[in-house]
């Protein structure tokens, strides 16, 4: 979908991240769990390249400079803005590299570290795991392993996974008639005529229902609001039929634990 919405590409396509240290920490030891991650992630080592209109992608080898890693010592109280345009500036989805990062020591206990990655090889989940490992390793905890699972074994069980359980479902018929239902007209049906209306769930009730009842009734919180949701629905418009909900996700959740 990137290159689909944008066929040339374009290095300003990143998620990053900026972490305060609390500990002091030397920065070799950062420098080389950094580069410890890079290595160990296949994805933080690929590269994008286009042929006869066609885009591909291709992992480098373990004992190439996969990522680039700058220490700065600046006074306290610096504007870290600078060091962190010129830090995603580096970003090169064709050439490399697709990962990098900089650490600032800014004096007076003060300690950041930057990093931030191409979206292209990233995302919210891929960040839970980085982080993680860039911190085990720092504290000397052992990996399970020393290689991730590869994007292409990840994309190919996924495939299977599909496979085996393209059962065909009924589709679920969306709601007709709103408009007419609502006494809506075309002129009034856009954003600002809209009216929103919110409201606040306890503390008690969301320590409950983000913990005792979803580990009782072994449901995602998330499917317990919806289902509330769907419930509330049908209690108050008797006439109308069972909504049908369309959730999205990031579409990372493994049903297999060694996958991810």
């Amino acid at each position: 979908m990137f290159f689909d919405l944008l066929p040339e590409g374009t290095n300003e396509y990143d998620q990053g991240f900026s972490l305060q240290i609390r500990e002091e920490i030397p920065v070799e030891k950062i420098a080389n769990a950094i580069a410890f991650v890079a290595q160990r992630h296949p994805m933080l080592r690929a590269r994008f390249m286009k042929d006869g209109g066609q885009w591909s992608q291709m992992i480098t080898n373990k004992s190439s400079t996969v990522h680039e890693f700058e220490s700065y010592k600046l006074p306290a109280g610096s504007d870290l803005a600078t060091i962190i345009r010129s830090t995603r500036q580096k970003l090169d989805f064709k050439n490399g590299p697709v990962f990098v990062s900089a650490y600032a020591d800014l004096g007076q206990g003060s300690r950041v570290l930057f990093l931030t990655a191409h979206h292209l090889v990233v995302d919210l989940v891929s960040w839970r795991v980085i982080l993680r490992d860039i911190e085990d390793h720092i504290r000397g905890i052992e990996p399970v392993a020393l290689t991730s699972i590869p994007f292409q074994t990840w994309l190919e069980q996924q495939r299977l996974h599909s496979i085996a359980h393209s059962e065909i479902f009924e589709e679920t018929k969306v709601l007709t008639g709103v408009s007419t239902f609502w006494g809506l007209t075309a002129e009034q049906n856009v954003s600002q005529d809209a009216i929103e209306e919110s409201f606040t769930i306890s503390k008690d009730a969301t320590t409950f229902i983000f913990n005792q009842a979803s580990l009782e009734s072994r449901i995602d919180a998330v499917d317990l609001l919806l289902g509330a949701l769907a419930y509330s629905f049908s209690m108050v418009f008797h006439d109308r039929p069972t909504i049908a909900i369309d959730f999205e996700g990031h579409g990372r959740e493994p049903w297999d634990p060694s996958l991810d």
